[in-house]
């Protein structure tokens, strides 16, 4: 098992940074979450991997940590960047024979063996590292550097030397870089307020996303490849069709009601229905990405919030703060949450219970049939039509 292989290390006279997480509840008492802390300054990044069970970190402390995500115990802390790491990402949640990737203020990006622990690679920029991805054969990676704007793409079976190097990409600085979940194409968004798809087969630039009205922060496509979501510092998100290019005619599907702040990260859950941002307000949202309408938000950081996850089973988002934390937030149980309910209420969606296994379903999930009494999968068992229903007031 990876666990031990893994050598426990202490890290600080503290011992809170290598003991159990703490369990809390967020500020409106709704979700239990753990808390994380061993990290000396703002952590940047965060991951789940190996099937849920780790926890990867970066931070400004110049290094990177492992936890465990059920006792919250500190397992490794790695040490190679010699100055702020900006970004850590894995090339897979599930394999426990995953790869990840650091990139660094010290001009260089590092490719690790997450089995070991081991660094197998690195390369370098000219210029500080801002943002790095690394695709899910783990072999290519694409990194992103400031003032000169570079954007690099590298084949880590093959020597140091990008295989490409693309200059001016962008007319500002590179905020965040991302892998089509095929491999075959980088997203990159930039403080030019423009995100750009970029195609490694013909080496082109296949899509120039506009709109939004100030810094483009972040990236990530949906795990079946169809939907792109940008994220802004206009404190919206951006949802992109890049499978129908239904953009080109109507524009992305645009959520900004709900953060107050500059949106940081985005992410989407593992059956791309859930959708994940976090925000310099502090606050976490989920929301829900077939009626693109916020679900529930998860208060709890006492800085931005910088990076945010699904974990593969959908139980937990996971966070880092610059307040030095990594929460893992439990949202299983999201749809009984007093919050979630009055949100729902609030879209004027008639919520119902069914009749069978007593769980709340909405009545525009239905197809506003009002003779429903019973959620889908109920209905899958048995297709006869029931005709009273019980509505929650």
């Amino acid at each position: 098992m990876y666990k031990q292989k893994l050598r426990v290390v202490n890290t600080s006279s503290n011992a809170s940074s290598t003991t159990a997480a703490s369990v809390l509840c967020d500020s409106l008492g709704q979700v239990r979450m753990k808390v994380f802390r061993g990290h000396f300054d703002a952590i940047n990044s965060c991951q789940f991997c190996n099937q849920d069970t780790l926890i990867l970190s970066a931070s400004n402390d110049k290094t990177i940590r492992f936890w465990e995500s059920d006792g919250g115990s500190q397992v490794q802390s790695l040490s190679l960047h010699t100055d702020i790491i900006s970004c850590c990402r894995v090339n897979s949640k599930t394999d426990p024979k995953f790869s990840f990737v650091t990139s660094s203020w010290d001009k260089s990006i590092a490719k690790w063996d997450g089995e070991t622990g081991n660094n197998v690679w690195r390369g370098f920029h000219d210029g500080i590292v801002t943002t790095c991805a690394i695709s899910s054969d783990g072999n290519m990676i694409v990194s992103a550097s400031d003032g000169d704007y570079v954007i690099k793409i590298w084949d880590t079976r093959t020597d140091e030397n990008a295989v490409h190097t693309i200059k001016n990409f962008h007319r500002g600085p590179v905020t965040n870089v991302a892998f089509h979940p095929d491999n075959s194409r980088i997203c990159t968004t930039s403080s030019d307020m423009t995100a750009k798809i970029w195609d490694l087969n013909s080496t082109s630039t296949t899509a120039q996303l506009s709109g939004h009205k100030n810094i483009v922060s972040c990236c990530a496509f949906s795990n079946n490849g169809r939907l792109l979501c940008t994220g802004s510092w206009d404190k919206s998100l951006h949802i992109w069709d890049i499978a129908t290019g239904s953009y080109r005619r109507t524009g992305p599907n645009i959520i900004d009601k709900g953060h107050e702040g500059s949106i940081s990260a985005c992410s989407f859950s593992a059956d791309d229905s859930m959708l994940v941002s976090a925000s310099y307000d502090q606050n976490v949202i989920i929301w829900d990405t077939k009626y693109n309408v916020q679900k529930f938000s998860l208060k709890g950081h006492s800085g931005w919030v910088n990076d945010v996850c699904f974990s593969q089973d959908q139980k937990w988002a996971l966070t880092c703060s610059s307040d030095m934390t990594i929460r893992m937030w439990n949202i299983e149980s999201e749809e009984k949450m007093p919050i979630f309910l009055a949100n729902k209420i609030s879209l004027g969606l008639k919520l119902i219970s069914c009749s069978q296994c007593g769980k709340k379903f909405s009545i525009t999930e239905a197809g506003d049939d009002f003779s429903l009494t019973r959620c889908v999968f109920c209905r899958l068992k048995d297709r006869s039509k029931v005709l009273n229903i019980t509505t929650l007031n």
